[in-house]
């Protein structure tokens, strides 16, 4: 009888933590992970590549320390517990450690012998791992499928209640990763608890029972396989002769359609076979019908948290010069409005004088214009009187005196205001002719329209002016970001030239010493012979090797 824990957990952990010293300091591989293994079956790690899976599997199995945390196996706490769970956990975590001279069964007959268990378990456990044709073969022959199922057959030695395999299909071939899948779920039906750390979706659908999803160290999600990998969603391709009926069908069925061209995407499609009835009622018919699954980086972005984005920290310089442009850019915006009120108000008053200039222009027509008609009509009464001749020249007489009183009038009417105008001269209605008084009118109305043209020359000018701040403001911050680049730059450049110089004097001094040797070695060998004569070309001095080293570089 297998024994587990009172919470029937195999494996459980509490805000387990395991940092990593890098360049960029430490960096968390398992970070807070709270994870419950269920007793029996088989439970699956998975996660993108660095997202914690081996740490936490190295951790499981004392190959490693955590620096928080808690661990319990099958109740008893890890790493103090683990001498009393030796014959109750196994483990494909990293290299085994075989020896490469000796053959497989010599490998497992030595750790069958350190750990007591009897020799006739070797031969079981490499018949269960289908390995007993290889086991006569030198260890340094295996391939890397037969060395991954030897390391599970060691696994397999003590019988163990808990197996622990990382990355289980690694370095297989298809016939192997199938194998090797079904060895594992066969130990799970044995009643084992199989725990596995995977990257590969498709594994964790076939061969797990409950999984945990991890992200960064951090578990995202964490149940059985068919609530959290089961409902993932299923984006279908279809190509069919008549795709813009097609969609209209699916759309009036409630499917959500993506037209590229000739092809169809039918998106979060529940079952594909319902796509294929609602064509059917339609009479269409898919000559392409492809479900798409997601993988697994689709899978960890659908259940990762949206965490917003953290702003870069802002420089001083970056703060002055930020508020300068927003300053600069309340200026502008204040002298725009102001701008576009005083053009408004300009063309008001341009429409205001247009109009009254209009105005007394077509009263002056209309003064000028009776004059005559005045003149007329006295000629006329005086020639029934006195005769034709008499009347004429009474009547241009009169026409004139009427036209200068008018004049006259019009003078004095422009001096005074319009409140000192005489009672009788606004009780006259000023008779103007049509022409005139369209004339007027037009006038108006192209005062108007120059005024509304002056009016939106201003708001295109404080929509140019509104553009510009902002160009200016984009640019400012581009400037900023130039100047940090070109600063960092600047140190690194500096960094690397310091250390060259370091190096280049390092080795001119070596070079130094080298000839300062080789001269000293021909001094004393010449002292040796008996005062030969010396080469005509002395050695120089390692201050002279130093100084021609400086300059040559």
């Amino acid at each position: 009888m297998r024994v587990t824990s009172r919470s029937g957990a195999a494996v459980e952990t509490l805000g387990l933590r395991k940092a990593y010293r890098s360049v960029r300091g430490l960096v968390a591989g398992v970070d807070g992970l709270d994870l419950r293994v269920p007793a029996g079956g088989v439970h699956a790690l998975l996660g993108l590549p660095a997202s914690g899976k081996t740490t936490t599997l190295r951790l499981l199995t004392g190959l490693a320390r955590a620096d928080a945390g808690a661990i319990k196996i099958f109740g008893v706490p890890v790493p103090d517990g683990l001498p009393d769970l030796a014959g109750r956990i196994g483990a494909v975590v990293g290299e085994p450690g075989f020896q490469t001279r000796l053959s497989g069964r010599r490998n497992l007959a030595f750790l069958a012998s350190a750990a007591g268990v009897p020799r006739t378990r070797v031969d079981d456990v490499l018949t269960r791992v289908v390995l007993a044709d290889r086991a006569k073969a030198v260890y340094g022959t295996y391939t890397a499928e037969e060395r991954r199922r030897l390391a599970l057959a060691a696994a397999l030695l003590r019988d163990p209640d808990l197996l622990v395999v990382d990355e289980p299909s690694d370095g297989l071939d298809a016939v192997g990763t199938r194998e090797m899948r079904q060895a594992l779920r066969r130990l799970a039906d044995q009643g084992r608890t199989v725990l596995v750390a995977t990257g590969v979706l498709t594994e964790a659908q076939q061969i797990a029972d409950t999984v945990t999803v991890l992200d960064g160290g951090r578990m995202l999600a964490q149940g059985r396989v068919a609530d959290l990998l089961g409902d993932a969603r299923v984006t279908v391709r279809l190509r069919l002769d008549e795709p813009a009926k097609a969609a209209t069908a699916l759309r009036a069925a409630g499917f959500a359609v993506r037209a590229d061209g000739a092809t169809l995407h039918v998106d979060d499609v529940a079952e594909p076979a319902d796509i294929s009835r609602a064509l059917a009622k339609q009479k269409l018919y898919a000559s392409e019908l492809v479900p798409q699954r997601e993988d697994l980086a689709a899978v960890v972005g659908r259940l990762r948290p949206v965490v917003p984005p953290t702003p870069d920290p802002v420089s001083r310089a970056e703060e002055r010069a930020a508020r300068k442009a927003a300053e600069k850019k309340a200026a502008d915006r204040k002298r725009a409005a102001d701008q576009r009120k005083a053009d408004k108000e300009a063309a008001a008053k341009r429409a205001a004088a247009e109009g009254a200039a209009g105005e007394k222009a077509a009263e002056r027509a209309a003064r000028r214009s009776d004059g005559p008609a005045v003149g007329k009509e006295v000629g006329k009464g005086v020639g029934r009187l006195a005769g034709p001749a008499v009347g004429k020249e009474v009547g241009k007489g009169a026409g004139n005196s009427a036209a200068e009183a008018e004049a006259e009038a019009e003078a004095e009417a422009e001096t005074k205001s319009a409140s000192e105008v005489a009672p009788a001269e606004t009780e006259q209605a000023p008779r103007t002719s049509k022409r005139e008084q369209r004339r007027a009118a037009f006038d108006a109305k192209v005062a108007e329209r120059q005024a509304a043209a002056a009016a939106r020359v201003a708001e295109r000018s404080a929509a140019d002016a509104k553009a510009t701040a902002q160009q200016e403001a984009a640019e400012t911050k581009e400037h900023a970001a130039a100047a940090r680049a070109a600063a960092k730059q600047a140190a690194a450049d500096d960094r690397a030239e310091r250390k060259q110089t370091a190096a280049d004097d390092r080795a001119t001094r070596a070079a130094a010493r080298k000839d300062g040797a080789r001269a000293l070695l021909g001094r004393r060998a010449s002292g040796a012979s008996g005062g030969e004569a010396a080469p005509e070309t002395e050695a120089e001095s390692p201050q002279d090797a130093t100084a021609e080293t400086k300059e040559n570089r």
